[in-house]
């Protein structure tokens, strides 16, 4: 039994974590997603353009981009979570990052690195890997347990991008 329940445990771990945060080459997190769209290349610059979490879009060629993620503030709340329910970083922090948008035919990848935590009170915390990294390598329990996917649900809701219509 206690197999069993070890073996859930980390399916759903690797569930969430495996399938957006993840690490790259060199040992940080970055956090990935795929969404569809009926959008074309140009139609997706322009959305891009007026989403209020990015700025300083770079168009590399016509299905790369590159940007900054806005400063933004981690909305816990309309997940059902009050301040006191989390770890002080998630709550005290804004969250700054690079952005990187690949698009193909039908749909677009998000992914962010160089996640930082840039701090509302006094306190200092640096990177996300500073926080949601164990001395073991791996996602830290505090990490996995609800931060995570606060983030990851503040993410995917940012960068979906509403495609424009000349229709007024």
């Amino acid at each position: 039994m206690k197999r069993f329940v070890l073996l859930i445990f980390v399916l759903n771990t690797f569930n969430l974590f495996g399938q957006n945060f993840n690490f790259d080459k060199s040992g940080g997190i970055i956090w990935q997603c795929i969404y569809t769209t009926d959008m074309q290349s140009s139609d997706l610059h322009k959305s891009l353009h007026l989403s209020p979490y990015i700025h300083s879009i770079e168009k590399i060629d016509s299905t790369f981009y590159t940007a900054r993620l806005q400063r933004s503030k981690i909305d816990y709340k309309s997940y059902g979570f009050s301040r006191m329910q989390l770890p002080i970083y998630l709550t005290n922090n804004d969250v700054v990052a690079d952005v990187i948008i690949e698009y193909k035919q039908g749909k677009y990848r998000i992914t962010l690195k160089n996640i930082d935590l840039k701090t509302i009170t006094t306190m200092e915390y640096g990177t996300l890997n500073d926080i949601a990294i164990g001395e073991d390598g791996y996602f830290a329990d505090h990490f996995i347990k609800d931060a995570g996917n606060i983030y990851h649900n503040n993410f995917k809701k940012w960068f979906e991008l509403e495609s424009i219509s000349n229709d007024w």
